[in-house]
Protein backbone atom coordinates (compact mmCIF):
# COMPACT_ATOMS: atom_id res chain seq x y z
CA UNK A 1 0.00 0.00 0.00
CA UNK A 2 1.58 3.43 -1.08
CA UNK A 3 1.31 6.35 1.77
CA UNK A 4 -0.84 8.69 1.59
CA UNK A 5 1.90 11.30 0.65
CA UNK A 6 1.81 9.39 -2.56
CA UNK A 7 -1.40 9.31 -3.30
CA UNK A 8 -2.00 13.03 -2.26
CA UNK A 9 0.60 14.50 -4.56
CA UNK A 10 2.45 11.46 -6.76
CA UNK A 11 -0.46 9.29 -7.98
CA UNK A 12 -2.36 12.57 -9.74
CA UNK A 13 -1.47 12.71 -13.34
CA UNK A 14 0.20 16.03 -13.99
CA UNK A 15 -1.21 18.22 -17.20
CA UNK A 16 1.96 20.69 -17.96
CA UNK A 17 -0.01 21.70 -21.61
CA UNK A 18 2.04 23.53 -23.89
CA UNK A 19 3.67 26.28 -23.40
CA UNK A 20 3.80 29.48 -25.96
CA UNK A 21 6.47 30.73 -27.00
CA UNK A 22 7.22 34.13 -28.43
CA UNK A 23 10.28 32.76 -30.20
CA UNK A 24 9.88 31.99 -34.06
CA UNK A 25 12.40 29.95 -35.26
CA UNK A 26 14.32 30.73 -38.34
CA UNK A 27 16.52 29.36 -40.38
CA UNK A 28 19.82 28.70 -39.22
CA UNK A 29 21.68 30.29 -42.54
CA UNK A 30 21.12 33.88 -40.55
CA UNK A 31 23.83 35.62 -39.00
CA UNK A 32 22.77 37.34 -35.26
CA UNK A 33 21.82 41.10 -36.06
CA UNK A 34 20.63 39.90 -39.49
CA UNK A 35 17.45 41.20 -40.71
CA UNK A 36 14.39 37.88 -41.97
CA UNK A 37 13.35 37.64 -45.27
CA UNK A 38 9.98 38.81 -46.01
CA UNK A 39 9.79 34.97 -47.33
CA UNK A 40 11.24 33.19 -44.69
CA UNK A 41 8.95 35.24 -42.43
CA UNK A 42 6.26 34.07 -44.20
CA UNK A 43 7.29 30.56 -44.76
CA UNK A 44 7.50 30.49 -40.92
CA UNK A 45 4.05 31.06 -40.47
CA UNK A 46 2.88 29.09 -43.31
CA UNK A 47 4.23 26.26 -41.35
CA UNK A 48 3.33 26.93 -38.44
CA UNK A 49 -0.73 27.24 -39.80
CA UNK A 50 -0.39 31.16 -38.17
CA UNK A 51 -1.69 34.06 -40.01
CA UNK A 52 -1.05 36.97 -38.49
CA UNK A 53 -1.44 40.73 -38.86
CA UNK A 54 2.44 41.83 -38.68
CA UNK A 55 5.32 42.17 -41.21
CA UNK A 56 9.20 41.69 -40.65
CA UNK A 57 9.10 45.15 -38.89
CA UNK A 58 7.19 44.41 -36.01
CA UNK A 59 9.16 41.42 -35.34
CA UNK A 60 13.69 42.02 -33.66
CA UNK A 61 16.39 41.40 -35.70
CA UNK A 62 17.71 37.88 -35.61
CA UNK A 63 18.97 36.42 -32.14
CA UNK A 64 20.79 33.32 -31.69
CA UNK A 65 20.56 30.70 -28.60
CA UNK A 66 22.56 28.70 -26.78
CA UNK A 67 22.43 25.88 -29.22
CA UNK A 68 22.65 28.38 -32.33
CA UNK A 69 19.52 28.27 -33.54
CA UNK A 70 18.37 31.61 -35.16
CA UNK A 71 14.93 33.04 -34.17
CA UNK A 72 13.04 36.16 -33.44
CA UNK A 73 10.46 38.02 -31.13
CA UNK A 74 8.01 40.13 -31.50
CA UNK A 75 8.08 43.91 -30.52
CA UNK A 76 6.22 45.24 -27.95
CA UNK A 77 3.77 47.40 -29.34
CA UNK A 78 3.42 51.15 -27.59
Amino acid sequence: MKSGLYQKYISKPVDLGVIKSKRHMMPNSYKEGDSVSEDDFEDNFKAKKEFPQYSVQDYSRVKKDKKGNSYVIKLKQD
